[in-house]
Formats: structure tokens, sequence, C-alpha cells
């Protein structure tokens, strides 16, 4: 049930605004004509303004307040509820037709799928979970740290210009790997005729295993594999997504003059 409905969220979540919208404006109405049948305009329009802000609280704050506490519970009985409005098939297509309008409206950069929490909802799920021990500060930060990943330039995450540690391509394996020993890095760029020309990436492993072999003195130049370059405004989640999908593990980042700005 609950895997059917988080594969149609949209519908899912649709269905759940409509239904709240349609309580709150019958009772609204209803309180209206009323009071004001009873006791005048005026204290029509104080009777609903009460009832909307009793229903944030009741139909918004309580809600999620009882949901934090008891999600595994809340989540299964609203997945009942839910399940059982999906069988309406009225309602569904109302939801399909205001969905389906409403995408159309929205600008073309804003469309696609629409995140089930928000950033702040996750954090305050995070606040909460520290304020009861479960789990500790360093837990929460590192929660933090993984949603602000996502707003991330590269080049906040990058190894600047100055830490890159590039050895020249005509340089010797043995001095590329005094090098290597010096910065600790694992992969290191290779350029040509200088920073600004990156001509490839020299592997720590590969200068190992040329050295093993007796040939110390070959040019680091001819162990260089292909580099790969990303602009420096790039999405630093986006550039994650790549690394993973090429299997590539370090890239060369390029500033908006096309000068090599780190890696």
């Amino acid at each position: 049930m609950l895997p059917t409905l988080l594969e149609d969220r949209v519908r899912s979540l649709g269905m759940v605004l409509l239904l709240v919208m349609g309580c709150r404006m019958s009772a609204a109405g209803i309180l209206a004509v009323v009071v004001a049948d009873r006791s005048g305009t005026g204290w029509a329009v104080v009777a609903v303004s009460a009832l909307l802000g009793a229903g944030f609280l009741l139909a918004d704050v309580l809600p999620r307040t009882v949901a934090l506490r008891s999600l595994d519970r809340v989540v299964i009985g609203s997945a009942i509820v839910v399940s059982r409005l999906s069988m309406v098939l009225p309602l569904r297509w109302l939801v399909d037709g205001l969905v389906s309008i409403a995408g159309r409206l929205l600008p073309r950069s804003l469309r696609g799928d629409v995140p089930v929490v928000s950033e702040e909802e996750l954090l305050a799920v995070a606040d909460r979970a520290l304020a009861s021990d479960a789990i500790d500060a360093d837990e929460r930060g590192l929660i933090a740290s993984v949603i602000a990943f996502g707003d991330r330039l590269v080049r906040e995450v990058m190894v600047p210009r100055p830490d890159m540690g590039c050895v020249g391509a005509d340089l010797t394996v043995a001095e590329a790997m005094a090098e290597a020993g010096r910065n600790g890095y694992s992969r290191i760029p290779v350029s040509g005729t200088g920073v600004d020309d990156i001509v490839g990436i020299v592997h720590a492993k590969d200068l190992m295993r040329a050295h093993l072999e007796g040939r110390d003195g070959q040019a680091v130049g001819s162990l260089a594999r292909t580099p790969r370059f990303v602009p420096e405004t790039k999405q630093a989640d986006d550039l994650l997504r790549d690394m993973q999908a090429g299997r590539f593990h370090m890239a060369v980042v390029v500033d908006e003059y096309g000068g090599t700005a780190g890696w």
C-alpha cells in the first residue's frame, strides 16, 4: 500500500491537500452563514477568523507534532485513509486535472518531482532527535552538512590552485614520487607549460608500479591519464553524480576564463 502511494506521491499529496482545503472551506462557509444569521456580519468575520486560527493549530501544527513523535503509526494510518480516497474516481480525476493544469502554468525550470520533505523539516526532525538523545551533536551536524552540500558549488569544495601540487609532464617518475610523498595525494595533476595547461592525471599507484619495475627515469607525462574538466560554478552534487556515473575520482576545476582554479 505505502510503496504504491509513494510511487504516485503527487496524486497522494494532492488528494490530502484537496480534502483539507474542502473541509476548511465548508466549515468556514457554514459557520459564517450561521453566525451572520444570528449575530450579524461583524461576528461572522470574528468567528471565521477564530476558526482559521484553530484550524491552523489542529490541522497543521498538531498533526506534524504527533507525526514526529509516532511516525510509524501515523504513516500506516494515513496510508490507509489516502488509499481509500484514491479509490474515489471523481476525486482522482479532479486531482489529476488540477495537477495537469498547475504543471502547464509552472515555468519549465520548476517542473519535475515535488520534494516529499523540505530541508527545514529534515532539520527539524534532526533537532528533535538530538533533543531526545536519539542522535548526538556530531550526527546532527553531519545531517546538516549533507543537506547543505546540495547548495554548494564546486569552487566551495575543491582543492584550491595553490594547494594542487602539480607535477610537470617532463619530470621523472622518481621526482614525481617525491612530490606525491610531500602532498599525500593519491592522484596528482600533470601540467604541460604551466598550471593552466593540465595535460593529465597521474595516479600514485602507477608511479609506484613504474618504480618497482625500475622505470624511475621515465617521464611522468607517459603515465598520465586523460583529465576531466568541470566549471567552478557547477553544483557539487551534480558533479558527484557525474563522477559516480562516469566512474572517475578527480576532475580539474576551471574558472570563467579557462584557467585552472583547482581540483
